[in-house]
C-alpha cells in the first residue's frame, strides 16, 4: 500500500503497522545516511532510533509547514548534534562564511573540469573510483558531509537543507561548494593518473601518500 503524505501523518498518528512500515522504509535509510554524516558509523544507527522515538512522540504536534521528510530530517539532525554534545566532542562551527573572489573562480573551473571516461556510468563503474570518492567522502568535515547527502543524494532543495540543519543559504553554499571541489580533486586525481595513494588512518581520516 502506498499512502500520500496526509495519509501517512494519519496512519502514524493511528499507530497502524502499515503506516510504520511505510515510513521506516522511505525514510530510514536517508535519516541514517544523514546521522552517519553528522556522528559517525559508531552512533549512527543509535541516533536514528532515537530519532523515531522523537518523530513518534512529537508528531501530533507537527504543523506541515514543511514536508513530512524534512521535519523527520531535522529531528535527526538535531538528535545527532545532541549526541555529539553529549559525547564531548561537539565543537560550534562557524558558518558564516562567504566566498572570495578566488573561491567563486575555483567554484567556476571546478564545474569546467572534462573527465576523460565516457559516460558518467563509465566513471563510477569503476571500482577503483568509487573507493576514491568514498574515502574523500569520508573525510569531508561533517557538515560538508550532510549537506552533500541531503543535496545531491536526497535531492533536497537549498530551503529544506537549511530547515533541517539549521543553517543559512549562504552556509548551504558554501558548504556544498566544499564538499563537491573534494570530490571532483578525487576523481580528477584517479582521471589524472595521479600517483596519490589513500590509506585509511586508525582515527577513520584519509592520508595522501606520494
Amino acid at each position: 500500500m502506498t499512502y500520500t503524505e496526509d495519509q501517512l501523518i494519519e496512519g502514524l498518528l493511528k499507530q497502524e503497522p502499515g503506516a510504520y512500515r511505510y515510513a521506516v522504509k522511505n525514510y530510514h535509510a536517508a535519516m541514517v545516511k544523514l546521522s552517519r554524516a553528522i556522528v559517525g558509523e559508531a552512533f549512527a544507527e543509535e541516533v536514528v532510533q532515537d530519532a523515531w522515538i522523537s518523530i513518534i512522540k512529537g508528531l501530533s504536534n507537527f504543523q506541515r509547514r514543511s514536508s513530512l521528510k524534512t521535519w523527520v530530517l531535522r529531528i535527526v539532525s538535531n538528535t545527532a548534534k545532541t549526541r555529539i554534545k553529549k559525547e564531548s566532542k561537539y565543537k560550534k562551527l562557524s558558518y558564516e562564511q562567504s566566498f572570495s573572489e578566488q573561491e567563486d573562480e575555483n567554484y567556476r573551473s571546478s564545474s569546467e573540469l572534462q573527465w576523460h571516461l565516457d559516460t558518467p556510468d563509465a566513471i563510477i563503474g569503476s571500482h577503483e573510483l568509487r573507493q576514491h570518492i568514498q574515502f574523500s567522502f569520508d573525510n569531508l568535515p561533517a557538515m560538508q558531509q550532510a549537506v552533500l547527502t541531503l543535496i545531491d543524494v536526497e535531492g533536497l532543495s537549498t530551503s529544506d537543507v537549511c530547515s533541517v540543519l539549521n543553517i543559512t543559504e549562504n552556509n548551504v553554499r558554501v558548504l556544498i561548494h566544499r564538499a563537491r571541489l573534494k570530490i571532483r580533486k578525487a576523481i580528477c586525481e584517479y582521471q589524472c593518473g595521479s600517483d596519490v595513494k589513500i590509506t585509511r588512518n586508525s582515527d577513520n581520516s584519509v592520508t595522501d601518500l606520494p
